[in-house]
């Protein structure tokens, strides 16, 4: 996440952060899904599963890469022997 002077937020605290659970819990009375951005630790995925979130992204995951990096990946992942 940047900050408004154009540099980077070392690491929102997603774990103290009352809003976060309070918009989880609304969207998930509407049926809504939730994408989490910046998931950077195994507490924050954790945290956000309980509080119903399935869906996330950021660096606990994988690091930005550009496409062809991406599509040698895949290749690898799902591979056919």
């Amino acid at each position: 996440m940047e900050g408004a002077s154009g540099t980077l937020n070392p690491s929102p605290v997603l774990l103290d952060n009352y809003d976060d659970t309070a918009i989880a819990g609304l969207c998930r009375s509407l049926h809504l899904k939730v994408l989490a951005e910046g998931v950077e630790t195994v507490g924050q995925r954790d945290f956000l599963h309980k509080l119903g979130c399935r869906e996330m992204q950021g660096y606990l995951f994988g690091r930005p890469m550009d496409a062809a990096d991406l599509e040698k990946m895949l290749r690898r992942q799902f591979a056919v022997d």
